[in-house]
């Protein structure tokens, strides 16, 4: 039997309309995959939500791991304005087997809710979420709600069993894998920092620098920007004629005291100075720490407020300590170790 190769062509686009049909079919499009997905999470059943992944990102998170993933998510605050939470599907945009849908969404504006609330907690220096999450409710209650608007993308791909929400976990859990890694670097950065070992801050340096990139959210690479000038000047800024000992600091109450000069050896202006102070014992071993900054420029500062420019040297008026009242009466007075532990140009 010979088939012609106009009737081979009608069977390949009704095999293919066909497979379209099933594949699209109104037991399954885009449409209401997005819907449930969204439903789903504004109501925080995981269960639901990971039924409608992809293979791809099913084969990185179990049900259970990508349950903890997302309720880790879901603070107090989170919950709530999830339930308050409005939206709508702008658009979706179909290509072969993959789309990609943009939805509008609306939810409580809690900065403009809270800006006062916020102000006062900044002020008393404590935040309380409970009586956050209170005020917002009632604020909700009586329809005084300021509501945001913003869009997000979703993607999907064409399976064998339908659309399916496409998260790319893998990409996201290696970038959660590069940031934790990223996070233990600093630390140990700041560790060597603070005892004034720079070539071990280097060392730890040269490996934060070697994370890629593309997988660091900005106030990582803000952190590796300011270590890289950091351990590049911090080598030009001399610390010396160090003096401490113990000071009346009146009512017959003595305190750990210490001065010094710090000269600017470098080619920028400095705003921030960090200065550590480790108070050692008679053995020579450290029993105590101090932080003090000679050098700070903040609209919240109060004195000087003055960078330390290039060439410049600080210098303590006379007669005047940084004090301390928590220095151990082990500490060996005048036995001290100082150093440069942090330092930020001026922008």
């Amino acid at each position: 039997m010979t088939i012609s190769n106009n009737s081979l062509a009608l069977s390949l686009i009704t095999i293919t309309f066909i497979y379209t049909l099933i594949g699209c079919s109104s037991d399954n499009n885009p449409n209401e995959v997005i819907t449930e997905y969204i439903e789903a999470e504004l109501n925080e059943d995981y269960q639901k939500m990971y039924s409608l992944l992809s293979e791809s990102d099913k084969q990185t998170y179990t049900l259970n791991e990508y349950s903890q993933v997302k309720s880790g998510e879901d603070a107090e605050l989170a919950i709530l304005i999830k339930k308050n939470t409005n939206y709508q599907i702008k658009g979706i945009e179909i290509e072969n087997s993959s789309a990609v849908a943009i939805v509008e969404f609306q939810r409580p504006d809690i900065m403009a809710m809270m800006g006062d609330f916020f102000l006062n907690a900044f002020n008393n220096a404590m935040v309380d979420t409970s009586e956050i999450v209170e005020n917002i409710e009632e604020q909700i209650e009586s329809d005084a709600v300021t509501y945001e608007s913003f869009n997000e993308e979703y993607f999907l791909v064409l399976q064998s069993d339908g659309w399916k929400i496409f998260e790319d976990l893998q990409l996201e859990k290696k970038r959660i894998e590069v940031t934790d890694e990223a996070n233990e670097i600093i630390k140990q950065i700041d560790g060597y920092m603070s005892k004034f070992d720079y070539n071990s801050a280097k060392e730890s340096f040269e490996k934060l620098n070697s994370l890629e990139a593309d997988l660091l959210d900005e106030n990582i690479i803000d952190k590796i920007e300011s270590f890289s000038n950091q351990l590049d000047l911090i080598t030009e800024i001399d610390i010396y004629d160090i003096e401490s000992r113990y000071i009346n600091t009146g009512l017959n109450r003595e305190s750990a005291g210490i001065r010094f000069k710090i000269r600017n050896n470098s080619d920028y202006d400095l705003n921030r100075v960090k200065v550590n102070v480790f108070y050692l014992d008679e053995n020579d071993r450290t029993i105590y720490e101090e932080s003090y900054t000679p050098v700070v420029v903040s609209e919240y500062s109060i004195g000087d407020n003055q960078p330390l420019k290039a060439g410049y040297i600080y210098q303590m008026p006379d007669r005047r300590f940084w004090t301390s009242d928590s220095v151990p009466s082990e500490w060996q007075e005048g036995n001290v170790n100082v150093g440069i532990a942090e330092i930020q140009i001026a922008q």
